[in-house]
């Protein structure tokens, strides 16, 4: 089962974001950073300020059905009852183990796919420096070719909306495009929608994708073929879109 790790952004302060999670940790299963000094290492759960918003926290390394899970469930309900501030200076981010994966494939079908993928996120996340696309505008005509040369070279960037900057030391590649939010079901639903994503890119024909990309795009994101995923997308594209 591939392990990943979530980072979760707020506009509320690090101090609040402790307080409310006391109750869910003993001392030492969490690090807690006041001064941006802590490197992810994927051990622990670590308790950051963050530098484009207020605070952050950041899974350790964990599968689907790793206990964290219910830990993290069981603390986004009490962000939503205490009304922790989400604004669109935050976001979530996604990290997932690479090490079967072909990087090369994923990147050519990325390519093909971002602005479909990315009309499922809203406005604010799509146009953000902290996100930045590979795909600028909506001429498809050559695109997968034209920007695959390029595009290799930039998924090294930390802030381009999927990346694999942290691969060299932590083997992960991030999907950054996710909103903030306090909605723990919205996140398992794109968490479910990488996963597919990923799949489905490891079994494409990189020349079949690259002929294709000359023609019109499909928006209906059809490699899906899951349905409890067409419900999330159907959600998002209701509210986005």
């Amino acid at each position: 089962m591939r392990k990943f790790g979530i980072e979760l952004e707020f506009s509320q302060s690090l101090e609040d974001i402790v307080d409310l999670t006391k109750p869910f940790f003993i001392k030492k299963e969490r690090e807690i950073d006041h001064n941006r000094n802590l490197k992810s290492t994927g051990e622990t759960w670590q308790f950051k300020v963050d530098g484009t918003t207020l605070s952050e926290i950041s899974t350790p390394a964990i599968t689907m059905d790793s206990p964290e899970m219910e830990r993290l469930h069981d603390m986004m309900e009490v962000f939503k009852e205490n009304s922790v501030k989400v604004t669109k200076k935050d976001s979530v981010h996604v990290h997932i183990s690479t090490k079967d994966i072909d990087k090369r494939k994923l990147l050519i079908a990325w390519l093909y796919w971002e602005l479909p993928i990315l009309s499922l996120f809203p406005k604010h996340r799509r146009l953000n420096r902290y996100c930045d696309r590979y795909v600028k505008n909506h001429r498809m005509n050559q695109i997968v070719a034209h920007h695959y040369k390029n595009g290799h070279m930039d998924a090294d960037h930390h802030h381009q909306v999927m990346n694999w900057y942290e691969r060299k030391d932590r083997q992960t590649i991030e999907f950054r495009p996710m909103e903030g939010t306090l909605d723990y079901d919205d996140v398992i639903g794109w968490l479910n929608f990488i996963f597919r994503f990923v799949e489905y890119s490891q079994n494409i024909d990189e020349v079949e994708v690259m002929a294709e990309s000359n023609k019109t795009k499909n928006e209906d994101l059809e490699f899906i073929r899951d349905v409890d995923l067409d419900r999330w997308v159907d959600g998002r594209k209701e509210r986005f879109m």
